[in-house]
């Protein structure tokens, strides 16, 4: 079969491999559609720690069900899935809760495309509990966004909604886009986004956004804080930068929540203003992964069509195009929001 390995810092190469072997409890999916996600473009630029090449990355993944290990009885041959990645103990504190996001085997990195092959490559093995069966009419690259979905479900789950809620969304790239339909289907009655590029800032008002800025104006703090109200809000921060995780403590107002979300690679942030956070008494949330219970609800929301994906797919490649798929998210070219490795 044909792979696409990881072998180097920005550089992936497609090579021929073996079709995995199945243990007895794993299946062997026929990859279909994946999604090209943040954090594989922080492992192929060498930003990500613990991991080094070669691998076949890949997580955001759909397909069709080849083959079944001899001890699978929940699902067969032919059947369309989208994978769960997160490949988990269930003997842990956080597994027995059912919050195996935070397992704690090996340090909580174990998933596929990462502890073990994923799914850019024409065929990949998968436990068969990961597994969940497509049922609606969607295509596999709109499944292939169930894992982007999941996250913004999960840390939006950890906070409390109001229906007269004012919801600040900063960065529109895939998961602010989910964000700012999550809260509306939340009762959020004002979404308001900060991204600094125009083709996001116009997606998000097609998305639903009441009010969109341009952080990058001279005037972006005095003309923001005209449509934000004096009491508490909700920020959430799904940008991942040093920079919007300051601006989000600075536009909190008092008793406002600050949902962490977006993963800044360098995790010590100067000027993260912690006095705000106890004189203000600020509620501040991170949120990492998603539950199996998080990626069931995103599922269901993408076959209900409660929750569009189809306008965050950008781009499509192919398994030989790769390398430009991810050179383009990586660069953030051409209005990239969502690259999708279709076969």
């Amino acid at each position: 079969m044909k792979a696409a390995v990881w072998v180097a810092v920005e550089k992936i190469k497609l090579v021929e491999r073996d079709i995995p072997t199945l243990r007895n409890y794993e299946v062997l999916v026929k990859s279909r559609a994946v999604g090209v996600c943040g954090t594989d473009i922080h492992i192929f630029t060498g930003q990500y720690p613990g991991l080094n090449p070669p691998r076949v990355l890949g997580h955001e993944a759909c397909g069709e069900i080849a083959k079944i290990g001899s001890d699978v009885t929940n699902v067969d041959i032919g059947d369309r899935v989208v994978v769960d990645p997160i490949l988990w103990c269930g003997t842990c504190s956080f597994c027995k809760k059912g919050q195996y996001n935070l397992c704690t085997l090996n340090g909580g990195k174990r998933l596929i495309g990462y502890s073990q092959d994923g799914a850019y490559a024409e065929f990949f093995a998968s436990p068969a509990t990961n597994l969940h069966r497509i049922t609606g009419n969607i295509s596999f690259e709109e499944a292939a966004l169930v894992d982007t979905l999941a996250c913004p479900i999960n840390a939006i789950s950890k906070i409390k909604f109001n229906l007269n809620e004012t919801v600040i969304v900063i960065g529109a790239g895939s998961a602010g886009l989910l964000f700012i339909q999550l809260a509306k289907l939340k009762g959020a009655q004002t979404i308001v986004v900060v991204e600094p590029n125009e083709f996001r800032r116009n997606t998000s008002t097609k998305m639903g956004a009441d009010h969109v800025f341009d952080p990058s104006r001279s005037d972006f703090i005095e003309t923001i804080k005209h449509v934000l109200p004096e009491d508490e809000i909700i920020v959430i921060e799904a940008a991942g930068t040093s920079e919007s995780a300051r601006l989000s403590l600075e536009l909190a107002s008092k008793q406002s929540t600050v949902v962490q979300y977006g993963y800044v690679s360098d995790s010590f942030v100067d000027g993260f203003d912690l006095g705000k956070v106890v004189l203000q008494e600020l509620r501040v949330v991170g949120s990492v992964g998603y539950t199996a219970w998080n990626y069931k609800e995103a599922l269901s929301l993408i076959e209900s069509n409660r929750i569009n994906v189809k306008p965050l797919i950008t781009h499509t490649f192919n398994l030989e195009q790769i390398h430009e798929a991810f050179q383009l998210v990586h660069m953030q070219h051409d209005n990239v929001i969502k690259a999708v490795i279709s076969q």
